[in-house]
C-alpha cells in the first residue's frame, strides 16, 4: 500500500480522536454552563412571573379601595397656594429676600415651587448669630414680555 492514502487515513483517524479529546469536553463544559445560567433567576422571569400573580390577584377589598380612593382624592384635590412669611420682603421684579425660623424655610420652598415663573437662583444659609434664623434669597426667572 501507498504511502498517501494511509496518511490520509491517519490524520482521519486523528482529526476523530482529536474531536473527542478537544471538541466533546468543551461542549459538554459549554452545556454545562447554559444549564445553569437557565436555572438561575434571571429579571426577564421575575416580569414574567411578577404578571401572572398580577392577573391571579383578585385586587383590594371595599374598604382597602374605599381608603385608597380617599387618598387619592386627597392628593388630586387643588391645594391653596402657599403663603410668604410677612417677614419677607418680596420685589415685584421676582426677588425675594428675608430672614426665616428655619421651620418656615420649606414654606418659602414651597411658594418658590408653585410659582408660575421658574425660580433662577435660591440662597438659603444659616445667621452666625442666630442658629434658629436662616438667610433666604430666591430670584424668580424674568416675566416673558
Amino acid at each position: 500500500m501507498k504511502a498517501g492514502p494511509l496518511l490520509f487515513v491517519g490524520a482521519l483517524v486523528l482529526a476523530a480522536a482529536s474531536w473527542f479529546a478537544v471538541v466533546e469536553p468543551l461542549r459538554s463544559r459549554a452545556e454545562e454552563r447554559a444549564g445553569r445560567l437557565l436555572a438561575e433567576d434571571h429579571p426577564v422571569e421575575r416580569v414574567r412571573l411578577a404578571r401572572e400573580r398580577f392577573r391571579a390577584w383578585p385586587g383590594p377589598d371595599a374598604e382597602a379601595a374605599a381608603r385608597l380612593e380617599n387618598e387619592l382624592h386627597d392628593y388630586a384635590s387643588p391645594r391653596p397656594e402657599p403663603a410668604l412669611d410677612p417677614s419677607l420682603s418680596v420685589d415685584p421684579a421676582g426677588l425675594v429676600k428675608g430672614r426665616l425660623p428655619w421651620t418656615e424655610v420649606q414654606h418659602l420652598l414651597a411658594w418658590s415651587a408653585a410659582q408660575p415663573r421658574g425660580v433662577r437662583d435660591l440662597d438659603i444659609r444659616a445667621v452666625a448669630e442666630d442658629p434658629g434664623l436662616a438667610d433666604c434669597l430666591v430670584v424668580l426667572e424674568p416675566e416673558a414680555r
